[in-house]
């Protein structure tokens, strides 16, 4: 099972993932991909000064990472429900 690895940044709370280069970005589809032991591995070592509670979510085996879990699935895309048709009463 791949995964990868993700948190919130500290400064506005943002979903960020790890990417290539070690750096926190907010596309889910440039995330860096690993296998559990080496996601386990890097995540020992990655920096934690800008993110909080890092933590590593599965993502399907090909395609551009997309979460196994609708949870991770609403963190990398959004709300669920267009925010457009609610209705004030």
């Amino acid at each position: 099972m791949m995964q990868v690895i993700t948190a919130n940044r500290l400064d506005d709370g943002r979903v960020v993932y790890l990417d290539q280069d070690n750096c926190w970005q907010d596309n889910i589809a440039g995330a860096r991909r690993s296998t559990k032991e080496q996601g386990e591995a890097l995540l020992l070592a990655v920096t934690r000064d800008t993110v909080v509670d890092p933590y590593l979510i599965d993502v399907a085996e090909i395609g551009n990472n997309q979460p196994n879990r609708y949870r991770e699935h609403i963190r990398a895309t959004g709300p669920s429900i267009d925010p457009g048709t609610w209705q004030e009463d």
